[in-house]
């Protein structure tokens, strides 16, 4: 059989070469025929299309290194350990293993630092085992390398990784199977950023004991205040502290900024100045200048006011069932811990769930005014709506899918969040929204007329899967 790149054309044009190319599976030969096409001979659509192949091609070609680096690997550590048996007089045999001389070897042929070169090793360990289906999914050209490691960071949470013993190893590879059966076909389509979140909120239903537990050893080890000198006269203040109250604190610190007298005293008016002086406000009283604290200050107040999503049967029961504080995702326990030490003053704004996610009520008793609408639907999308874009729809405009002056409804199904860049690039007619519905999904058509479906995080993370015998884990 002929090979489609090698037909026997007078000169084959680089839309037939492309053409060829994107019938053909991820492989070796798909990079080849890629390179044989003159890119500036293509039209712009085609040029996308050329784009894509390659990301395939490179996609494979990563699946294709990870899969080698662990079978040499294997192959190395075997054959290592054979010498070291052989040493009758190993000089430090307690100290030194067969895969620390192995992981040695590999790092330095693939020039790599140690560090590097082993978090490699691990990773390709990994992915011909546990992670299976990322890998699988990288050789078939489905998902990107920044994919796979993305939802590497949230696997390595869940309980037992890294354990030698058999339950405990099964156990997890249970637990990775549960949640990569729905976080790759969910990777297809989305960037690295959103799919790492999706991944975030499965590791948490799956696992929030665990969730729990990682936040104590946090809060033991990490959290600290912490001050870093920059320049002359200027500093850097840095706090790790639990979800809940950070995302409190940055709500304050963004409310009190607007204030008028951020604006204009003191020539503070950029958006930072204006929010490093909240801050000081907040936490020592009248600010004074921007440059120096004055005394005497005076205690700053201001009502803090922090959207918190959660289940239903989280408030009626003691389920385990995970909520989110503005948009990060949190346990439950962290949501009633939030609302046991609300402080005198500030709100806690109650939006409460199905067990399919959509909102029940917003705390109100009334039908949703437009200000409601805003809340629900910033909280509903938690980003911009544009594919692969992660500003958070609290610094996003809300706008009508279908435009208002031609007949757009002031709905829910035909609004959402955009940044003011991608807002510009709609309102210019570059960019379309053939598609617009209740739960935040929509469909876009690019000026190339190329079309992409966006999905919103969720509004609350996803249930805990069934029992681990459920089939078909």
């Amino acid at each position: 059989m002929v090979d489609p790149f090698e037909e026997e054309y007078a000169e084959p044009t680089a839309e037939r070469l492309l053409e060829v190319a994107c019938g053909r599976e991820a492989s070796p030969e798909l990079m080849v025929g890629l390179a044989r096409i003159d890119v500036t001979s293509l039209s712009a659509d085609d040029a996308v299309t050329f784009l894509q192949q390659a990301q395939r091609a490179a996609a494979f070609i990563n699946g294709f290194e990870a899969q080698a680096r662990a079978a040499v690997t294997d192959k190395v550590v075997a054959e290592v350990q054979v010498l070291m048996d052989q040493d009758t007089e190993p000089v430090c045999p307690q100290y030194v293993c067969a895969e620390q001389v192995a992981f040695s070897e590999i790092t330095a042929a693939l020039r790599m630092s140690p560090r590097t070169g082993e978090a490699r090793i691990l990773e390709a360990q990994e992915l011909t085992n546990a992670w299976r289906p990322l890998l699988e999914a990288m050789l078939a050209g489905s998902i990107t390398i920044d994919h796979t490691r993305a939802v590497g960071r949230e696997l390595r949470n869940l309980p037992g990784h890294g354990s030698a013993e058999p339950e405990v190893e099964k156990a997890y590879r249970k637990s990775c199977a549960k949640v990569l059966a729905q976080v790759v076909p969910f990777a297809l389509t989305h960037s690295p950023g959103e799919t790492a979140r999706k991944a975030r909120d499965l590791v948490t239903a799956v696992d929030p004991a665990g969730a729990r537990a990682r936040r104590r050893k946090a809060a033991e080890q990490d959290h600290g205040v912490f001050l870093n000198p920059l320049e002359p006269g200027t500093s850097e203040i840095r706090a790790v502290m639990p979800t809940a109250y950070a995302e409190a604190i940055h709500q304050a610190v963004r409310m009190l900024a607007k204030d008028p007298r951020f604006e204009v005293s003191d020539g503070c008016v950029t958006k930072g100045q204006r929010q490093a002086a909240a801050l000081v406000a907040l936490t020592l009283g009248d600010p004074g200048s921007v440059a120096e604290v004055t005394g005497p200050v005076a205690e700053a107040k201001v009502n803090v006011h922090v959207n918190v999503l959660v289940p239903l049967e989280t408030i009626t029961s003691t389920s385990d069932a995970c909520g989110r504080v503005g948009n990060t995702p949190v346990t439950a326990d962290e949501v009633r811990d939030l609302i046991a030490a609300a402080a005198e003053g500030s709100t806690i704004r109650r939006l409460v769930t199905d067990s399919t996610g959509c909102i029940l009520d917003a705390g109100r008793s009334h039908y949703l005014a437009s200000d409601i609408q805003k809340l629900v639907i910033k909280l509903r999308d938690g980003y911009c709506r544009f594919p692969g874009c992660n500003s958070p729809a609290e610094r996003c405009e809300i706008d009508h899918a279908v435009p208002y002056n031609t007949g757009g409804p002031t709905d829910l199904w035909d609004l959402g969040p955009l940044c003011k860049h991608h807002h510009q690039m709609k309102t210019a007619g570059y960019w379309h929204i053939i598609a617009s519905h209740r739960n935040g999904t929509c469909r876009w058509r690019s000026p190339l007329g190329r079309i992409y479906d966006h999905t919103p995080p969720g509004l609350t993370p996803a249930r805990r899967p069934g029992p681990p015998d459920e089939p078909p884990f």
